[in-house]
């Protein structure tokens, strides 16, 4: 019996170590504007772990916030990543992101007005299979408005950019975040990255 038991742990200790190894633990967002689309193309970066089973690829919650010149238009144009029905890597319709929250000019930062965008829910979106070093193109904006410099575009800096509780912020909160499989927070910072390195995302990798 005591064997038995032995066995049980070591089995459950296995387990728990090999599904912790499965999961992705660190995600970090990037941004970089295509000349050629006139297109600004947001992605996620896969820090640490990886992603294999259904459960470790499913989207949940997230924000992906950008700092746009005051007064510029912005659209998405495009949505990628993640797919839905694409538990068995057949998925083809994409899940919809959308701008969920915005703030035009606020007093701590007018030259900027701040946009939050989220993932749809429901249905739920899967990921291809992901490992440390992709990069997947999620969305893409196009950036309109008189005099508007595109280079001047960029991602909220949770770290040195206004808080809910700043003057004019209105209590919003526009903090990046990314969960996936879980409700664990993935979200690491921001990754810098070279049309060269975005030319090789996981869309075109094989499933």
């Amino acid at each position: 019996m005591k064997y038995l038991v032995k066995i049980f742990i070591f089995s459950s200790l296995l387990f728990g170590a090999l599904n912790v190894q499965a999961q992705v633990t660190g995600v970090q967002y990037a941004i970089l504007y295509n000349s050629e689309t006139q297109l600004l193309n947001c992605y996620i970066y896969i820090d640490e772990g990886k992603a294999n089973g259904i459960r470790d690829r499913v989207q949940f919650n997230a924000q992906y916030s950008l700092l746009i010149p005051t007064g510029a238009q912005i659209n998405i144009e495009s949505s990628f990543m993640p797919l839905i029905d694409n538990q068995k890597f057949l998925g083809i319709k994409p899940v919809q992101w959308n701008i969920s929250s915005s703030l035009i000019s606020p007093e701590v930062i007018p030259e900027f007005d701040l946009y939050g965008l989220t993932p749809t829910l429901a249905p739920a979106g899967f990921y291809n299979n992901l490992e440390k070093g992709d990069l997947v193109k999620i969305f893409s904006i196009s950036i309109e408005g008189d005099g508007v410099d595109v280079n001047q575009v960029r991602l909220f800096d949770n770290d040195l950019d206004p808080h809910s509780h700043d003057k004019g912020m209105k209590n919003g909160d526009f903090s990046n975040g990314f969960t996936m499989g879980g409700y664990h927070q993935l979200y690491t910072g921001i990754k810098i990255i070279n049309q060269e390195e975005a030319n090789y995302t996981s869309l075109d990798k094989e499933k």
